[in-house]
Order: C-alpha cells, then sequence, then structure tokens
C-alpha cells in the first residue's frame, strides 16, 4: 500500500481524490477533531472509474455534571435522583455524593434535558447542550416543598374564640403570608418554605400577641394563640376658649364614683392621656380640670368603653379682667359724665358703658 493523498472535505461534507493507479488494496481514513477515526480497507480503485467510499463519523462522547443545593439554606443535597432525557425517555440516570455531586459520561454530542427529584423538594428540570470532549456543568438549586401553619386564636379571659383576628407569617421584617380567622377562630397559612417565622395575630381592642413556629417540608405545625383584651383609655385635648390655642401644665384629675383615679398634665401641645392607668369601663367617671388664671371645669359622667379610648376635649374659660378709668374735659380737667365707652375686639363689640358723674367707668 501507498499513501496517495490527504485532503479535508468541502462544506458539504464531500471529497475526492484523482490520479490514484488501479489496485484493489487501498485503505481511505477519516478522521476529525471530536470524532472517533473511521478506516475503510481493501477498497479498489479501477482505470477510467470513480470509486465511491462514504464514511459516517461518530461525534465522541461528552460528560455531564454538576452540584445539587437546597435553595433556602444552600446546603448540599446527596440522594438526589438526577435523570438525563433525550425527547422525553430517560437515557441516563445517577444520583448525587454527599457533596451533592454528580457526573454523567459518555453521552453523545445534542440537546437534552436534566432533571433533579428528590423527597420533600420540589422536582427541576433544565436544558443543556453536551458537547464532544467537553464537560456540562449544570446545577441546581431545588426549592423544598411548602408546610403550613394551624391554629385557633382566643380570648384570654373568656377562652371564646375570636373571629376576624388578622393572622400573619412573619420571617425578619417580611410579612410572608396573612389570613383572618374563621367564625370558630380558626385559621391556616399554607405554601410556607420551610424555616423559622413568627406567627402574630392582631385584632382592634386586643394586645397583640405572637409565637415562634419552625416549618418543615409537607408537615402542618399547630399554634394556638390567646389575645388579652386591651384595657379602657381616656385622653384629649385642653384649650383656651377664647383663642382656641391649647394650654400647657392643665391638671386633669380622673375620678370614678367619688374615688380618685389619678392626675395628669397636658402637654406643650395640650394633650393629656391617662394610658398609664387602668380604667374599668363604667359611666360613673369625672375629670376635674383646673389652671391658673383659668375657671376650674368639672365633667361628668363620662364613659370609659371596653378595650377603646374615649376622647374628651376640654375648652378652658380665662378668668375676667376689668378695664377702669375717667373721661375728662381737656381743658378743665373735669370729669365728663354721660360719655359711652366701648370695648372692642377687633371689629367686634365687647362691652358698652357710659361714665359716671365724676366721669369715671368700669
Amino acid at each position: 500500500t501507498r499513501r496517495s493523498s490527504d485532503l479535508t472535505t468541502d462544506s458539504s461534507g464531500n471529497y475526492s481524490i484523482a490520479g490514484i493507479y488501479p489496485a484493489t488494496n487501498y485503505s481511505v481514513q477519516a478522521s476529525k477533531v471530536n470524532y472517533t477515526s473511521q478506516t475503510q480497507t481493501a477498497v479498489t480503485v479501477t482505470s477510467n472509474a470513480t470509486t465511491t467510499v462514504n464514511f459516517a463519523l461518530v461525534p465522541q462522547a461528552g460528560s455531564l455534571s454538576g452540584t445539587v443545593t437546597d435553595a433556602v439554606t444552600s446546603a448540599t443535597l446527596n440522594g438526589v435522583t438526577i435523570d438525563l432525557l433525550s425527547g422525553g425517555t430517560v437515557i441516563s440516570t445517577t444520583t448525587t455524593s454527599g457533596g451533592g455531586t454528580y457526573t454523567i459520561t459518555g453521552i453523545p454530542p445534542g440537546s437534552y434535558t436534566v432533571r433533579a427529584t428528590l423527597s420533600h423538594y420540589q422536582t427541576q428540570s433544565a436544558s443543556t447542550t453536551i458537547y464532544s470532549n467537553q464537560t456540562t456543568t449544570q446545577n441546581f438549586s431545588l426549592q423544598p416543598n411548602p408546610g403550613s401553619i394551624t391554629g385557633t386564636i382566643t380570648d384570654f379571659i373568656t377562652s371564646l374564640p375570636i373571629q376576624g383576628v388578622t393572622v400573619q407569617a412573619i420571617q425578619g421584617q417580611t410579612v410572608v403570608s396573612s389570613t383572618t380567622t374563621a367564625v370558630g377562630g380558626a385559621y391556616t397559612m399554607s405554601g410556607l418554605v420551610p424555616g423559622t417565622y413568627t406567627v402574630q395575630a392582631s385584632m382592634l381592642h386586643y394586645q397583640t400577641n405572637s409565637s415562634s413556629v419552625a416549618v418543615t417540608s409537607d408537615s402542618t405545625v399547630t399554634t394556638n394563640l390567646a389575645l388579652t383584651p386591651n384595657p379602657g383609655f381616656l385622653s384629649g385635648v385642653v384649650t383656651d376658649s377664647a383663642t382656641l390655642s391649647p394650654l400647657s401644665g392643665v391638671t386633669v384629675a380622673l375620678s370614678k364614683g367619688g374615688s380618685p383615679v389619678g392626675s395628669v398634665t397636658t402637654a406643650a401641645n395640650g394633650t393629656y392621656n391617662f394610658s398609664e392607668f387602668t380604667l374599668t369601663p363604667g359611666t360613673n367617671y369625672s375629670l376635674v380640670v383646673s389652671l391658673t388664671h383659668y375657671q376650674t371645669q368639672t365633667i361628668s359622667p363620662i364613659t370609659i368603653n371596653p378595650y377603646q379610648t374615649t376622647t374628651e376635649n376640654i375648652a378652658l374659660v380665662p378668668n375676667t379682667g376689668t378695664i377702669s378709668g375717667t373721661v375728662q374735659d381737656s381743658i378743665s380737667h373735669g370729669g365728663i359724665s354721660g360719655v359711652t365707652i366701648t370695648a372692642l375686639q377687633g371689629n367686634t363689640v365687647i362691652q358698652i358703658t357710659t361714665t359716671g358723674g365724676g366721669g369715671t367707668y368700669t
């Protein structure tokens, strides 16, 4: 045998070797990077004729590898089933090792689907391409199957279930899920990613209560909470009845049925609040409001409602003052009687009087 020619195929895969002497013992070899070489022997070449020798080269195989982790904790997952599919058919299967890694070798080049499956996790698939003599990396981050939280919300004092309570599952500062209790005080929050949550129950006129709960995949955890009713409260604003300006430093004394409960003083903005006192609901409360240079005022009766804030605003009347004087003749300096004296505030007449015999008025 003798080597007659080396050449490469054209863009269509065709080749032609000319000028070969007739013989029966030729060998023709086809080779290309990333393909398995192929040789055909005992090729016969005859005079004035073209011998056809075709090849079908097989691409060299590639590999697939990767790591599978938990989407929530980022921990690696072992025992995950990795399926390699072609056209919907599983052609290879393996499982991840203790470090969450997997490898599949001997894969013909082409497009495939890779599927990762593990109990208590959501199955995940990805499209991938395998190349000759190369390793393709396909990692997975599996989402754990969700869990649920259920329970009943009751009144701490009466132990009766409470309808309409807002129940929230919170992680950090984020409200992940929210619902309200039904007629029997029951609630359920499902679809929760495994992890630690704060279950918080809140309702108007009740103190908010919460509890830490650990949710696991494919399970339901029961968390019951009891809400303590808020006491009644009393607050308001004290103002000047004439100017409507808020009054600070006003003493506001509260009594119930004639017995003192406590007293507070108004702030710079005229507000007062008996929030530091536990006020039993009732209708026999009264307020005594006093401040220097103002008329003391008593407000009674005041009703304190259960679990609510009663607002009682008070307008104190300033103590009155006096204007007096004498009207005289500018020449004789004698008092002039019968002069009309008018007190105005802006354009408003407040009071009118006349001078007496000595020209005086008050």
